[in-house]
């Protein structure tokens, strides 16, 4: 009987750390409300480099007031990059100009401005177990 129930015990660990846990997101700084916001959730620096994140968010701006917009979904527990666009003409892809500074916002996790790419260590946040809240302001160069 005792190892049952304690196989039960593990059994309802491992499903209760697998299950996905609620993000909220707020963005601050928002220039305007065109376009939408473009969320890359990142899992390793490999992922960063090569631009292929784990996953996407697409959120419109529609709900932005004063320059802020709160986002929320779900995600398993684990260690996790974000990375903001402000895709103000939902091209899907951050715009340059010709002397290739941002002509678009964006904004981190671990809110650190950065003038290049930072590592993925640098933004990385962990995921627990119940609601994680974070704020990311975003940057814009122009």
């Amino acid at each position: 009987m005792g190892k049952i129930v304690l196989a039960f015990m593990f059994m309802w660990f491992l499903y209760d750390n697998m299950i996905s846990q609620q993000v909220e997101i707020t963005i601050t700084n928002i220039r305007n409300s065109k376009g939408v916001i473009r969320i890359g959730i990142f899992k390793d620096q490999e992922s960063f480099d090569k631009e292929t994140p784990y996953d996407g968010k697409i959120f419109p701006k529609k709900s932005v007031l004063n320059g802020k917009l709160v986002v929320k979904f779900d995600l398993p527990p684990g260690k996790y990059g974000f990375a903001v666009l402000d895709d103000e003409n939902e091209d899907g892809k951050m715009n340059y100009n010709l002397l290739g500074v941002p002509k678009e916002g964006y904004g981190f996790s671990g809110n650190t401005f950065f003038l290049s790419k930072p590592s993925f260590s640098e933004f990385a946040v962990n995921i627990r177990k119940g609601l994680n809240k974070f704020t990311i302001e975003m940057n814009y160069v122009f």
